[in-house]
């Protein structure tokens, strides 16, 4: 590579008058300058300009050196230049909120942005100079998936979910893209990966999948409650035809009185379905649940078995609360069913129905231990095993 430069003469005006006055003369004079490319890699990319405080013009020798220095500071010009180009990229990624990484061919990690260390937990002195797999699960399968990402991505950018794992061990869903980096010669130097930690979004997708599922289930509940009700609405009438037709005192009527009774429980749990399937409102009504208690005995008893007896005691007093009574059945169902699981032997279970102060409950128990059936009794339940 060679220099060329020229001299170019600079006219420099100077003043004969007296120090802050106007110059009545001016003695103008050419003095010698000098011009001389910076070049890096063949390239031009300015001019190193010289303008000599003498007339004389400027020697081989110094010419020479001249040349020798425009050589020496070109490179370090063009490097603080692209030193700042990279400053301003870093800030720029380091804005980015995804994890950001760049890989060199042998999987050493030459740069990591700040969302990097944010999303795996690695410090900058950490993760310069790692290995790339060291963010890849360690199971055999993850790896051999990262590696078939790393040759398709020779072919062009390649993108999907993929499992990584952060600095404690913790796995986690991420969308990946990456990105072969070529040079002038067009060979691969290494790969950019773009990270996104989606396990907020994927938590989501599953929440949404799972009202969905719930949503399809209620409209098959609710399809299997209208056509249940339209077989107990026969049952009911024959039953009710029955009870007319025998008269008060036939041994068979209270078998059909039963029947009936049956069919009432039996349309109960339809309306639960209705409810669950969010196509029936609920119906609060004031009731006494002495007598609730009582009319769901016989079921508790038949979903109990023989091996465990039932006693229900209800209050001297009216219990009287305001609830669905659908609910509370189901309630009173739900406690038969978890004694039964908890009395493998047997035993007894005593269902009983009395006044309580709230008050006191909350003064024994931390706030919102206890949930009153209504505003100023609740149910308590006394289970013995025997």
């Amino acid at each position: 590579m060679s220099l060329s430069l020229w001299s170019i003469p600079v006219r420099s005006e100077t003043s004969s008058a007296p120090w802050g006055s106007w110059p009545k003369r001016t003695i103008s004079t050419e003095r010698p300058s000098i011009s001389l490319p910076l070049i890096t890699k063949g390239k031009a990319f300015g001019t190193f300009t010289l303008a000599s405080t003498r007339r004389a013009a400027y020697g081989q020798f110094e010419k020479l050196i001249l040349k020798k220095l425009a050589i020496l500071i070109a490179p370090a010009i063009e490097n603080s230049r692209l030193f700042q180009e990279a400053r301003e990229q870093a800030l720029a990624l380091d804005s980015i909120g995804d994890a950001v990484m760049f890989g060199s061919t042998d999987g050493v990690v030459q740069f990591a942005n700040q969302a990097f260390e944010d999303v795996f937990g690695y410090s900058e002195d950490e993760s310069l100079g790692m290995n790339t797999f060291a963010i890849v699960p360690p199971d055999e399968a993850s790896q051999a998936d990262s590696r078939e990402i790393l040759k398709a991505a020779h072919d062009g950018p390649w993108q999907g979910e993929v499992r990584r794992i952060r600095k404690n061990g913790e796995e986690f869903d991420a969308h990946e893209t990456l990105t072969a980096v070529r040079d002038r010669n067009d060979t691969v130097i290494g790969f950019v990966g773009v990270i996104q930690d989606i396990t907020q979004r994927k938590a989501l997708e599953k929440q949404l999948l799972q009202s969905q599922k719930m949503e399809s289930i209620g409209q098959l509940a609710s399809g299997i409650a209208h056509d249940f009700n339209n077989l107990l609405t026969a049952i009911m009438g024959y039953s009710q035809f029955g009870i007319t037709a025998l008269g008060p005192n036939h041994p068979v009527k209270s078998h059909f009185q039963t029947i009936q009774l049956a069919t009432e429980r039996a349309a109960n749990l339809t309306n639960q379905l209705l409810m669950f399937s969010r196509r029936q409102p609920i119906k609060e009504r004031v009731l006494d649940l002495n007598e609730l208690l009582i009319d769901q005995g016989n079921m508790l008893k038949g979903t109990l078995g023989s091996g465990i007896e039932l006693v229900v005691l209800p209050d001297i007093e009216p219990v009287t609360i305001k609830v669905d009574v659908n609910q509370m059945a189901q309630v009173l169902m739900n406690l038969a069913i978890n004694a039964k699981d908890a009395m493998n032997r047997g035993g007894k279970l005593v269902i009983r129905a009395t006044s309580v102060d709230v008050g006191e409950i909350q003064a024994s128990l931390n706030p919102g231990a206890v949930q009153a059936v209504c505003s100023a009794q609740c149910l308590r339940r006394r289970r013995r095993d025997d």
